[in-house]
Protein backbone atom coordinates (compact mmCIF):
# COMPACT_ATOMS: atom_id res chain seq x y z
CA UNK A 1 0.00 0.00 0.00
CA UNK A 2 1.27 3.20 -1.03
CA UNK A 3 1.93 5.28 1.99
CA UNK A 4 1.66 9.01 2.05
CA UNK A 5 2.38 11.98 4.73
CA UNK A 6 -0.30 11.40 7.88
CA UNK A 7 -2.59 14.44 8.17
CA UNK A 8 -4.56 15.12 11.46
CA UNK A 9 -7.33 16.84 13.33
CA UNK A 10 -8.19 17.11 16.99
CA UNK A 11 -11.31 18.39 18.90
CA UNK A 12 -12.46 18.38 22.68
CA UNK A 13 -15.03 15.91 24.43
CA UNK A 14 -16.59 18.22 26.03
CA UNK A 15 -16.49 21.85 26.51
CA UNK A 16 -16.14 21.58 30.30
CA UNK A 17 -13.04 19.99 30.60
CA UNK A 18 -9.33 21.12 30.13
CA UNK A 19 -8.26 21.39 26.19
CA UNK A 20 -5.75 18.99 26.58
CA UNK A 21 -7.69 16.40 27.95
CA UNK A 22 -9.67 16.42 25.22
CA UNK A 23 -6.68 16.25 22.91
CA UNK A 24 -5.21 12.97 25.01
CA UNK A 25 -8.41 11.01 24.92
CA UNK A 26 -9.03 11.77 21.20
CA UNK A 27 -7.19 11.32 18.34
CA UNK A 28 -7.79 10.83 14.58
CA UNK A 29 -4.77 10.37 12.43
CA UNK A 30 -5.82 10.26 8.59
CA UNK A 31 -3.32 7.44 6.37
CA UNK A 32 -3.68 7.10 2.42
CA UNK A 33 -6.57 8.45 2.40
CA UNK A 34 -8.33 6.12 5.45
CA UNK A 35 -9.26 7.51 8.84
CA UNK A 36 -8.57 5.77 11.90
CA UNK A 37 -9.76 6.21 15.15
CA UNK A 38 -6.64 5.96 16.99
CA UNK A 39 -6.32 6.58 21.20
CA UNK A 40 -2.93 7.45 22.41
CA UNK A 41 -1.50 7.54 25.96
CA UNK A 42 -0.19 11.75 26.75
CA UNK A 43 3.77 10.43 26.29
CA UNK A 44 3.06 9.22 22.58
CA UNK A 45 1.47 12.39 21.02
CA UNK A 46 2.35 15.66 19.63
CA UNK A 47 0.90 18.30 16.91
CA UNK A 48 2.09 20.81 14.68
CA UNK A 49 1.78 24.62 15.89
CA UNK A 50 -0.97 26.09 13.35
CA UNK A 51 -0.57 29.80 14.71
CA UNK A 52 -3.42 31.79 15.78
CA UNK A 53 -6.77 30.37 16.67
CA UNK A 54 -7.44 26.34 16.17
CA UNK A 55 -9.98 25.20 14.26
CA UNK A 56 -11.82 21.95 14.70
CA UNK A 57 -13.53 19.30 12.72
CA UNK A 58 -15.26 16.21 12.89
CA UNK A 59 -17.34 14.83 15.81
CA UNK A 60 -15.14 13.02 18.40
CA UNK A 61 -16.06 9.16 18.61
CA UNK A 62 -15.56 8.90 21.96
CA UNK A 63 -19.44 7.67 22.51
CA UNK A 64 -18.99 5.90 19.11
CA UNK A 65 -20.04 2.04 18.41
CA UNK A 66 -18.19 -0.27 15.93
CA UNK A 67 -20.34 1.40 13.14
CA UNK A 68 -19.46 4.52 13.56
CA UNK A 69 -15.57 3.78 13.44
CA UNK A 70 -13.85 5.37 11.05
CA UNK A 71 -16.67 7.42 9.91
CA UNK A 72 -16.36 11.05 9.39
CA UNK A 73 -19.04 13.19 11.18
CA UNK A 74 -19.67 17.25 10.18
CA UNK A 75 -18.87 19.30 12.87
CA UNK A 76 -21.83 20.99 15.24
CA UNK A 77 -22.54 24.19 16.81
CA UNK A 78 -21.23 22.67 19.99
CA UNK A 79 -18.36 21.43 18.58
CA UNK A 80 -16.82 25.13 18.33
CA UNK A 81 -15.49 26.48 21.16
CA UNK A 82 -15.54 30.57 21.66
CA UNK A 83 -12.21 31.90 22.39
CA UNK A 84 -13.53 34.54 24.67
CA UNK A 85 -15.49 32.80 27.09
CA UNK A 86 -11.55 30.80 28.07
CA UNK A 87 -10.32 31.50 31.07
CA UNK A 88 -6.56 32.14 31.50
CA UNK A 89 -6.35 28.52 33.29
CA UNK A 90 -8.00 27.61 30.14
CA UNK A 91 -5.43 29.17 28.15
CA UNK A 92 -2.55 28.30 30.13
CA UNK A 93 -4.24 24.33 29.96
CA UNK A 94 -4.56 24.56 26.16
CA UNK A 95 -1.22 25.92 25.65
CA UNK A 96 0.79 23.52 27.75
CA UNK A 97 -1.60 20.71 25.17
CA UNK A 98 -0.33 21.93 22.22
CA UNK A 99 2.97 21.75 22.62
CA UNK A 100 2.75 18.22 24.14
CA UNK A 101 0.68 17.57 21.20
CA UNK A 102 3.22 18.99 18.98
CA UNK A 103 6.11 16.64 20.75
CA UNK A 104 3.83 13.39 20.15
CA UNK A 105 2.96 14.41 16.44
CA UNK A 106 6.22 14.79 15.97
CA UNK A 107 7.38 11.50 17.19
CA UNK A 108 4.75 9.92 15.36
CA UNK A 109 5.94 10.84 11.94
CA UNK A 110 9.12 10.52 12.56
CA UNK A 111 8.20 6.97 13.41
CA UNK A 112 6.37 7.12 10.20
CA UNK A 113 8.95 7.86 7.96
CA UNK A 114 11.29 5.59 9.55
CA UNK A 115 9.07 2.62 8.86
CA UNK A 116 8.20 4.07 5.34
CA UNK A 117 12.17 3.84 4.58
CA UNK A 118 12.94 0.77 6.09
CA UNK A 119 10.10 -0.87 4.08
CA UNK A 120 11.57 0.85 0.50
CA UNK A 121 15.32 -0.26 1.50
CA UNK A 122 13.72 -3.77 2.37
CA UNK A 123 11.79 -4.06 -1.01
CA UNK A 124 14.00 -1.74 -3.46
CA UNK A 125 17.63 -2.16 -2.74
CA UNK A 126 19.11 -5.94 -2.75
CA UNK A 127 20.94 -6.51 -0.07
CA UNK A 128 24.34 -6.21 -1.12
CA UNK A 129 24.27 -2.92 -0.86
CA UNK A 130 24.53 -2.89 2.75
CA UNK A 131 28.13 -4.09 2.70
CA UNK A 132 29.14 -0.21 1.48
CA UNK A 133 28.00 0.60 4.29
CA UNK A 134 29.78 -1.87 6.37
CA UNK A 135 33.09 -2.04 4.72
CA UNK A 136 33.92 1.86 3.21
CA UNK A 137 36.44 -0.25 1.60
CA UNK A 138 34.71 -1.55 -0.57
CA UNK A 139 34.06 1.27 -3.69
CA UNK A 140 30.97 0.48 -6.31
CA UNK A 141 31.29 2.36 -9.55
CA UNK A 142 27.76 3.24 -10.92
CA UNK A 143 24.81 0.66 -10.10
CA UNK A 144 22.78 -0.65 -9.95
CA UNK A 145 22.10 -2.04 -13.38
CA UNK A 146 18.78 -3.35 -12.34
CA UNK A 147 15.85 -5.54 -14.52
CA UNK A 148 12.74 -7.26 -13.85
CA UNK A 149 12.44 -10.84 -14.68
CA UNK A 150 9.11 -13.35 -14.68
CA UNK A 151 9.00 -16.94 -14.77
CA UNK A 152 9.00 -16.33 -18.44
CA UNK A 153 12.59 -16.01 -18.63
CA UNK A 154 14.91 -13.45 -20.28
CA UNK A 155 18.05 -12.86 -21.92
CA UNK A 156 20.06 -9.63 -20.30
CA UNK A 157 23.09 -7.86 -21.55
CA UNK A 158 25.17 -5.23 -19.82
CA UNK A 159 28.07 -5.55 -21.76
CA UNK A 160 28.57 -1.94 -23.01
CA UNK A 161 28.21 -1.24 -19.75
CA UNK A 162 29.56 -3.36 -17.28
CA UNK A 163 30.42 -6.39 -19.10
CA UNK A 164 27.83 -9.17 -17.79
CA UNK A 165 24.92 -11.05 -19.57
CA UNK A 166 22.55 -12.89 -18.30
CA UNK A 167 20.31 -16.24 -20.06
CA UNK A 168 17.32 -17.19 -17.34
CA UNK A 169 15.25 -20.21 -18.79
CA UNK A 170 11.66 -20.26 -18.46
CA UNK A 171 10.61 -21.62 -14.99
CA UNK A 172 13.65 -20.44 -13.39
CA UNK A 173 12.02 -17.86 -11.21
CA UNK A 174 8.61 -19.49 -9.63
CA UNK A 175 5.18 -19.13 -11.03
CA UNK A 176 3.74 -15.54 -10.19
CA UNK A 177 6.84 -14.22 -8.33
CA UNK A 178 8.83 -11.37 -10.00
CA UNK A 179 12.88 -11.21 -9.65
CA UNK A 180 13.87 -7.46 -9.73
CA UNK A 181 17.89 -9.00 -10.73
CA UNK A 182 20.48 -6.09 -9.55
CA UNK A 183 24.62 -6.00 -10.23
CA UNK A 184 26.96 -3.79 -9.00
CA UNK A 185 29.92 -4.21 -9.91
CA UNK A 186 32.96 -2.85 -7.45
CA UNK A 187 36.40 -2.23 -8.19
CA UNK A 188 38.26 -2.24 -5.14
CA UNK A 189 37.42 -3.60 -1.50
CA UNK A 190 38.77 -6.20 0.70
CA UNK A 191 38.74 -9.28 -1.27
CA UNK A 192 40.85 -12.50 -0.12
CA UNK A 193 41.47 -14.39 -3.01
CA UNK A 194 42.62 -18.20 -2.58
CA UNK A 195 46.41 -19.16 -2.99
CA UNK A 196 47.75 -18.77 -6.44
CA UNK A 197 45.20 -16.91 -7.59
CA UNK A 198 44.75 -12.95 -8.87
CA UNK A 199 41.76 -11.48 -10.27
CA UNK A 200 41.51 -11.43 -13.45
CA UNK A 201 37.72 -9.45 -13.84
CA UNK A 202 35.90 -6.67 -11.63
CA UNK A 203 33.96 -8.15 -8.71
CA UNK A 204 29.78 -8.20 -9.24
CA UNK A 205 27.52 -8.21 -6.67
CA UNK A 206 24.77 -9.95 -8.02
CA UNK A 207 22.15 -10.56 -4.93
CA UNK A 208 18.93 -12.15 -5.47
CA UNK A 209 16.47 -12.39 -3.10
CA UNK A 210 15.95 -16.21 -3.83
CA UNK A 211 17.52 -18.90 -5.45
CA UNK A 212 16.69 -19.64 -9.22
CA UNK A 213 14.70 -23.32 -9.32
CA UNK A 214 16.84 -23.91 -12.59
CA UNK A 215 20.56 -23.02 -13.79
CA UNK A 216 20.81 -19.65 -15.50
CA UNK A 217 24.09 -18.47 -17.64
CA UNK A 218 25.82 -15.88 -16.35
CA UNK A 219 28.54 -14.45 -18.70
CA UNK A 220 31.29 -12.20 -17.46
CA UNK A 221 34.01 -10.03 -18.70
CA UNK A 222 37.64 -10.37 -18.25
CA UNK A 223 41.15 -8.56 -18.61
CA UNK A 224 43.21 -11.50 -19.82
CA UNK A 225 44.51 -12.31 -23.27
CA UNK A 226 43.59 -15.25 -24.09
CA UNK A 227 46.20 -16.79 -27.16
CA UNK A 228 46.08 -20.49 -25.90
CA UNK A 229 44.05 -23.47 -24.23
CA UNK A 230 46.93 -23.25 -21.33
CA UNK A 231 45.87 -19.52 -20.85
CA UNK A 232 41.97 -20.71 -21.23
CA UNK A 233 42.95 -23.82 -18.30
CA UNK A 234 44.16 -21.21 -16.01
CA UNK A 235 40.81 -18.94 -15.71
CA UNK A 236 37.93 -19.74 -13.16
CA UNK A 237 35.25 -18.12 -11.77
CA UNK A 238 35.35 -17.40 -7.84
CA UNK A 239 32.54 -16.44 -5.06
CA UNK A 240 32.84 -15.30 -2.14
CA UNK A 241 29.83 -15.56 1.20
CA UNK A 242 27.67 -12.38 1.67
CA UNK A 243 28.84 -11.80 4.61
CA UNK A 244 32.55 -11.17 5.33
CA UNK A 245 34.72 -12.63 7.86
CA UNK A 246 37.53 -11.60 10.64
CA UNK A 247 40.86 -14.04 10.36
CA UNK A 248 42.69 -12.50 13.42
CA UNK A 249 41.52 -10.48 16.24
CA UNK A 250 41.44 -6.76 15.62
CA UNK A 251 42.25 -7.21 11.71
CA UNK A 252 39.51 -5.53 9.25
CA UNK A 253 36.91 -8.21 7.94
CA UNK A 254 37.61 -9.28 4.45
CA UNK A 255 35.74 -11.40 1.40
CA UNK A 256 37.67 -14.83 1.75
CA UNK A 257 36.86 -16.04 -2.35
CA UNK A 258 36.68 -19.67 -3.18
CA UNK A 259 36.91 -21.01 -6.38
CA UNK A 260 33.21 -21.74 -7.88
CA UNK A 261 33.99 -23.67 -10.71
CA UNK A 262 35.81 -23.91 -13.74
CA UNK A 263 33.39 -22.56 -16.34
CA UNK A 264 33.87 -21.93 -19.94
CA UNK A 265 36.65 -19.56 -21.69
CA UNK A 266 37.22 -20.03 -24.93
CA UNK A 267 40.82 -18.65 -26.44
CA UNK A 268 40.77 -14.88 -27.77
CA UNK A 269 37.80 -14.60 -25.86
CA UNK A 270 37.43 -11.92 -23.13
CA UNK A 271 34.53 -13.32 -21.67
CA UNK A 272 33.37 -16.48 -19.23
CA UNK A 273 30.72 -18.25 -19.18
CA UNK A 274 29.38 -20.35 -16.06
CA UNK A 275 25.62 -22.11 -15.20
CA UNK A 276 24.88 -21.72 -11.36
CA UNK A 277 21.75 -21.04 -9.46
CA UNK A 278 22.69 -18.73 -6.77
CA UNK A 279 25.56 -15.88 -7.20
CA UNK A 280 26.67 -13.17 -5.03
CA UNK A 281 30.36 -11.76 -4.66
CA UNK A 282 32.18 -13.35 -7.63
CA UNK A 283 34.16 -12.66 -10.54
CA UNK A 284 36.72 -14.42 -12.71
CA UNK A 285 40.31 -15.37 -11.37
CA UNK A 286 43.10 -16.41 -13.07
CA UNK A 287 46.05 -18.97 -11.83
CA UNK A 288 49.55 -18.00 -11.82
CA UNK A 289 51.34 -19.41 -14.21
CA UNK A 290 54.19 -21.63 -13.11
CA UNK A 291 57.68 -20.15 -14.43
CA UNK A 292 61.33 -22.68 -14.95
CA UNK A 293 63.98 -21.87 -13.01
CA UNK A 294 66.29 -19.31 -14.27
CA UNK A 295 69.16 -21.91 -14.79
CA UNK A 296 67.01 -23.72 -17.37
CA UNK A 297 68.51 -23.57 -21.17
CA UNK A 298 65.68 -21.29 -23.23
CA UNK A 299 66.11 -23.14 -26.44
CA UNK A 300 64.68 -26.53 -24.57
CA UNK A 301 61.78 -24.53 -23.70
CA UNK A 302 58.35 -24.05 -25.73
CA UNK A 303 58.36 -21.08 -27.31
CA UNK A 304 56.51 -18.39 -26.03
CA UNK A 305 53.44 -16.89 -27.21
CA UNK A 306 52.97 -14.07 -28.99
CA UNK A 307 53.97 -10.78 -27.78
CA UNK A 308 52.81 -7.11 -28.53
CA UNK A 309 55.38 -4.08 -27.96
CA UNK A 310 54.07 -0.70 -27.44
CA UNK A 311 56.64 2.05 -28.20
CA UNK A 312 56.49 4.63 -25.78
CA UNK A 313 59.05 6.95 -26.72
CA UNK A 314 62.44 7.21 -28.59
CA UNK A 315 65.63 8.84 -26.96
CA UNK A 316 67.87 10.68 -29.92
CA UNK A 317 69.95 12.30 -27.28
CA UNK A 318 72.51 9.79 -27.21
CA UNK A 319 72.63 8.48 -30.59
CA UNK A 320 69.53 6.39 -32.51
CA UNK A 321 67.78 4.45 -30.07
CA UNK A 322 64.23 3.09 -29.46
CA UNK A 323 62.79 2.26 -26.54
CA UNK A 324 59.41 0.10 -26.42
CA UNK A 325 57.30 -1.50 -23.46
CA UNK A 326 56.07 -4.75 -23.83
CA UNK A 327 52.44 -5.26 -23.08
CA UNK A 328 50.32 -8.80 -24.11
CA UNK A 329 47.95 -5.75 -25.82
CA UNK A 330 49.03 -2.48 -26.68
CA UNK A 331 45.42 -1.00 -26.25
CA UNK A 332 46.12 -1.33 -22.20
CA UNK A 333 49.21 0.74 -22.60
CA UNK A 334 49.18 2.55 -18.90
CA UNK A 335 48.77 6.29 -17.89
CA UNK A 336 51.19 5.83 -15.16
CA UNK A 337 53.93 4.41 -17.71
CA UNK A 338 53.67 7.61 -19.94
CA UNK A 339 54.34 9.57 -16.14
CA UNK A 340 56.87 7.52 -15.74
CA UNK A 341 58.46 8.20 -19.25
CA UNK A 342 58.14 12.09 -19.22
CA UNK A 343 59.75 12.59 -15.78
CA UNK A 344 63.05 10.30 -16.70
CA UNK A 345 62.83 11.59 -20.67
CA UNK A 346 60.67 14.52 -21.37
CA UNK A 347 61.45 14.47 -25.02
CA UNK A 348 58.18 12.00 -25.62
CA UNK A 349 57.96 10.41 -29.63
CA UNK A 350 54.46 9.15 -31.13
CA UNK A 351 53.77 5.52 -30.08
CA UNK A 352 53.33 2.72 -32.08
CA UNK A 353 53.13 -0.93 -31.69
CA UNK A 354 55.12 -3.65 -33.20
CA UNK A 355 53.86 -7.35 -32.78
CA UNK A 356 56.44 -9.59 -31.78
CA UNK A 357 57.27 -13.08 -31.37
CA UNK A 358 59.75 -15.38 -29.37
CA UNK A 359 61.26 -18.73 -30.78
CA UNK A 360 63.73 -20.12 -28.14
CA UNK A 361 66.56 -17.11 -28.01
CA UNK A 362 65.70 -14.95 -30.78
CA UNK A 363 62.76 -12.51 -30.65
CA UNK A 364 61.57 -11.06 -34.17
CA UNK A 365 58.73 -9.35 -35.79
CA UNK A 366 55.41 -11.23 -36.05
CA UNK A 367 55.01 -10.23 -39.55
CA UNK A 368 58.40 -8.82 -40.70
CA UNK A 369 56.93 -8.06 -44.27
CA UNK A 370 54.41 -5.84 -43.23
CA UNK A 371 56.73 -3.69 -41.03
CA UNK A 372 60.37 -3.79 -42.95
CA UNK A 373 62.08 -4.97 -39.31
CA UNK A 374 64.07 -7.87 -38.14
CA UNK A 375 64.64 -8.17 -34.33
CA UNK A 376 67.11 -10.28 -32.89
CA UNK A 377 68.86 -10.18 -29.60
CA UNK A 378 71.15 -7.62 -28.68
CA UNK A 379 72.29 -10.68 -25.29
CA UNK A 380 71.31 -14.18 -25.44
CA UNK A 381 69.32 -15.50 -24.16
CA UNK A 382 66.77 -13.49 -24.66
CA UNK A 383 63.63 -14.36 -22.94
CA UNK A 384 60.69 -12.03 -22.16
CA UNK A 385 59.13 -13.23 -18.52
CA UNK A 386 56.95 -12.04 -15.89
CA UNK A 387 58.29 -14.23 -13.15
CA UNK A 388 59.92 -10.83 -11.22
CA UNK A 389 57.08 -8.06 -10.41
CA UNK A 390 58.55 -4.90 -10.28
CA UNK A 391 56.86 -1.27 -10.20
CA UNK A 392 58.85 1.90 -10.61
CA UNK A 393 57.17 3.64 -7.68
CA UNK A 394 59.65 1.62 -5.44
CA UNK A 395 62.52 0.95 -7.86
CA UNK A 396 63.88 4.49 -9.52
CA UNK A 397 64.22 2.40 -13.18
CA UNK A 398 62.76 -0.70 -14.62
CA UNK A 399 63.93 -3.86 -15.91
CA UNK A 400 64.75 -3.74 -19.23
CA UNK A 401 65.74 -6.01 -22.54
CA UNK A 402 68.57 -5.00 -25.49
CA UNK A 403 67.09 -6.02 -28.52
CA UNK A 404 69.41 -5.86 -32.19
CA UNK A 405 66.28 -3.65 -34.70
CA UNK A 406 67.36 -4.14 -38.29
CA UNK A 407 65.53 -3.21 -41.83
CA UNK A 408 65.20 -6.38 -43.87
CA UNK A 409 66.40 -6.67 -47.42
CA UNK A 410 63.32 -4.95 -49.23
CA UNK A 411 63.63 -2.12 -46.82
CA UNK A 412 65.42 0.85 -48.10
CA UNK A 413 63.87 3.91 -46.25
CA UNK A 414 64.66 2.70 -42.04
CA UNK A 415 67.88 3.06 -40.66
CA UNK A 416 70.32 0.45 -41.44
CA UNK A 417 69.96 -0.70 -37.11
CA UNK A 418 68.99 0.64 -33.77
CA UNK A 419 69.22 -0.92 -30.30
CA UNK A 420 65.73 -1.27 -28.50
CA UNK A 421 65.18 -1.88 -24.70
CA UNK A 422 62.26 -3.37 -23.46
CA UNK A 423 61.52 -1.75 -20.70
CA UNK A 424 58.65 -3.43 -18.40
CA UNK A 425 56.38 -1.43 -15.32
CA UNK A 426 53.61 -2.77 -13.60
CA UNK A 427 49.92 -2.03 -14.56
CA UNK A 428 47.45 -2.09 -12.46
CA UNK A 429 45.16 -4.99 -13.36
CA UNK A 430 47.28 -6.99 -15.64
CA UNK A 431 51.57 -7.61 -14.53
CA UNK A 432 53.13 -7.22 -17.51
CA UNK A 433 56.80 -6.88 -16.21
CA UNK A 434 59.26 -8.34 -18.87
CA UNK A 435 62.45 -9.03 -17.08
CA UNK A 436 65.75 -10.59 -18.85
CA UNK A 437 67.91 -13.42 -18.10
CA UNK A 438 71.08 -11.87 -20.00
CA UNK A 439 74.37 -13.58 -20.78
CA UNK A 440 76.70 -11.05 -22.44
CA UNK A 441 77.80 -11.79 -26.52
CA UNK A 442 80.13 -9.24 -26.97
CA UNK A 443 78.11 -8.07 -30.00
CA UNK A 444 79.07 -4.52 -31.18
CA UNK A 445 76.50 -1.83 -32.21
CA UNK A 446 78.98 -0.32 -34.58
CA UNK A 447 79.77 -3.46 -36.14
CA UNK A 448 76.31 -3.96 -36.77
CA UNK A 449 75.52 -0.60 -38.13
CA UNK A 450 77.98 -1.21 -41.36
CA UNK A 451 76.75 -4.57 -41.49
CA UNK A 452 73.05 -5.46 -40.91
CA UNK A 453 72.77 -9.02 -42.67
CA UNK A 454 75.27 -10.48 -40.82
CA UNK A 455 74.02 -9.38 -37.29
CA UNK A 456 72.49 -12.53 -36.34
CA UNK A 457 75.67 -15.11 -37.49
CA UNK A 458 78.45 -12.69 -35.99
CA UNK A 459 76.61 -12.20 -32.48
CA UNK A 460 76.83 -16.45 -32.49
CA UNK A 461 80.53 -16.41 -33.93
CA UNK A 462 81.48 -14.15 -30.93
CA UNK A 463 79.02 -15.50 -28.67
CA UNK A 464 80.59 -18.90 -28.88
CA UNK A 465 84.04 -17.17 -29.17
CA UNK A 466 84.35 -14.82 -26.10
CA UNK A 467 84.25 -17.82 -23.69
CA UNK A 468 87.73 -19.61 -25.24
CA UNK A 469 88.96 -16.38 -25.47
CA UNK A 470 88.06 -16.05 -21.35
CA UNK A 471 89.82 -18.87 -20.99
CA UNK A 472 92.85 -18.48 -22.23
CA UNK A 473 93.46 -15.43 -21.19
CA UNK A 474 92.22 -15.91 -17.68
CA UNK A 475 95.88 -15.05 -16.49
CA UNK A 476 96.71 -12.02 -17.68
CA UNK A 477 93.35 -10.67 -16.95
CA UNK A 478 93.40 -11.23 -13.35
CA UNK A 479 96.44 -8.84 -12.74
CA UNK A 480 94.61 -6.32 -15.73
CA UNK A 481 91.62 -6.49 -13.76
CA UNK A 482 93.44 -5.82 -10.29
CA UNK A 483 95.09 -2.87 -11.93
CA UNK A 484 91.40 -1.16 -13.53
CA UNK A 485 89.76 -1.96 -10.62
CA UNK A 486 91.47 0.43 -8.43
CA UNK A 487 91.24 3.15 -11.20
CA UNK A 488 90.92 6.44 -8.34
CA UNK A 489 88.87 8.21 -11.22
CA UNK A 490 86.63 5.50 -11.83
CA UNK A 491 85.16 5.04 -8.48
CA UNK A 492 84.99 8.34 -7.49
CA UNK A 493 82.60 9.05 -10.37
CA UNK A 494 80.62 6.03 -9.11
CA UNK A 495 80.38 6.40 -5.37
CA UNK A 496 76.59 7.85 -5.86
CA UNK A 497 74.88 5.17 -8.00
CA UNK A 498 72.03 3.55 -5.82
CA UNK A 499 71.40 -0.04 -4.87
CA UNK A 500 68.97 -0.80 -7.60
CA UNK A 501 71.02 1.27 -10.59
CA UNK A 502 74.58 -0.22 -9.62
CA UNK A 503 72.57 -3.68 -10.03
CA UNK A 504 70.95 -2.39 -13.59
CA UNK A 505 74.38 -1.26 -13.99
CA UNK A 506 76.26 -4.16 -13.87
CA UNK A 507 73.69 -5.79 -16.25
CA UNK A 508 74.68 -3.98 -18.79
CA UNK A 509 78.45 -4.92 -18.32
CA UNK A 510 78.56 -8.44 -16.99
CA UNK A 511 77.43 -12.07 -18.24
CA UNK A 512 77.61 -13.43 -15.16
CA UNK A 513 74.20 -12.92 -14.06
CA UNK A 514 74.58 -15.49 -10.85
CA UNK A 515 77.76 -13.68 -9.50
CA UNK A 516 75.62 -10.24 -9.85
CA UNK A 517 72.45 -11.74 -7.46
CA UNK A 518 75.16 -13.04 -4.82
CA UNK A 519 76.67 -9.44 -4.51
CA UNK A 520 73.42 -8.22 -4.51
CA UNK A 521 71.95 -10.67 -1.53
CA UNK A 522 75.43 -10.20 0.48
CA UNK A 523 75.52 -6.69 0.22
CA UNK A 524 72.14 -5.96 0.73
CA UNK A 525 71.84 -2.49 1.56
CA UNK A 526 75.34 -1.07 0.91
CA UNK A 527 75.28 0.06 -2.20
CA UNK A 528 79.04 1.20 -2.20
CA UNK A 529 80.75 -1.63 -1.32
CA UNK A 530 78.14 -3.57 -4.12
CA UNK A 531 79.56 -1.06 -6.63
CA UNK A 532 83.22 -2.16 -5.80
CA UNK A 533 82.55 -5.77 -5.92
CA UNK A 534 80.52 -5.27 -9.79
CA UNK A 535 83.18 -3.52 -10.82
CA UNK A 536 85.61 -5.85 -10.13
CA UNK A 537 83.66 -8.38 -11.51
CA UNK A 538 83.08 -6.71 -14.75
CA UNK A 539 86.35 -6.08 -14.90
CA UNK A 540 87.88 -9.30 -14.09
CA UNK A 541 85.51 -10.81 -16.72
CA UNK A 542 86.95 -7.43 -19.65
CA UNK A 543 89.75 -6.25 -18.53
CA UNK A 544 89.83 -4.14 -21.21
CA UNK A 545 86.48 -2.69 -20.42
CA UNK A 546 86.47 0.49 -22.59
CA UNK A 547 85.20 3.53 -21.10
CA UNK A 548 82.36 4.30 -23.89
CA UNK A 549 81.01 0.57 -22.90
CA UNK A 550 80.60 2.50 -19.23
CA UNK A 551 79.30 5.76 -20.63
CA UNK A 552 76.47 3.54 -22.18
CA UNK A 553 75.56 2.21 -19.49
CA UNK A 554 75.08 5.21 -17.41
CA UNK A 555 72.79 6.49 -19.81
CA UNK A 556 71.11 3.23 -19.23
CA UNK A 557 70.31 3.82 -16.01
CA UNK A 558 69.50 7.41 -16.56
CA UNK A 559 72.40 9.02 -15.38
CA UNK A 560 73.33 11.19 -17.80
CA UNK A 561 75.79 13.72 -16.14
CA UNK A 562 78.05 11.03 -14.84
CA UNK A 563 77.76 9.74 -18.82
CA UNK A 564 78.75 13.13 -19.79
CA UNK A 565 81.77 13.77 -17.37
CA UNK A 566 83.70 10.28 -18.21
CA UNK A 567 82.78 10.95 -21.81
CA UNK A 568 84.19 14.45 -21.57
CA UNK A 569 87.57 13.21 -19.81
CA UNK A 570 88.18 9.73 -21.09
CA UNK A 571 86.31 9.05 -24.29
Amino acid sequence: TKTVAPHWSFYPADEEQPCYDAVISLLRVHIGGNSHSTTLPSHHMSVPETGGQESYQDTPPTQQDSSTVGQDTPPTQHDIIDTTQITSRQKRHFSQARRRVKQIFNDLDRRLKSADKKDQSESRIPSGYKFDNKHPGIQFFGGPWKQSVTSAGAHITWREEIGVEFDIPPGAVPEGRELDLSVWPCFNGPFLLPDGYELASPVFLIPPTFEFSREITVTLWHFSNLETVEDSERMVFLSAPSTPHTKQAGKKPVYQFRVLGKGVFEPRRNYGQISLTHFCFGGIGRKHKKHSSPSDSPVSKKPRDNRYVYQVYQDKQFGDRAIFSAFLDHKLHSTELEEHVKKYWPQLWSPSSVPISIEGDRVKLQWPSNTGWVITPHREPCELTKDMVDSHQRHPYPPMIMLQVEKAPTSSTLSPSIRVDIVGIREQGERFILTPKLRQTGLNLQSSLSSPSHTLQSSQMVSYSSSREQADTAGASVEQARQRSSHPNLRDLLNNITTTKWYVFGLQLTSNIEELNTIKTDNKGDAKTALQETLNLVLREDPDLSWQKVVEALQTIGEVAMARTINKEFC
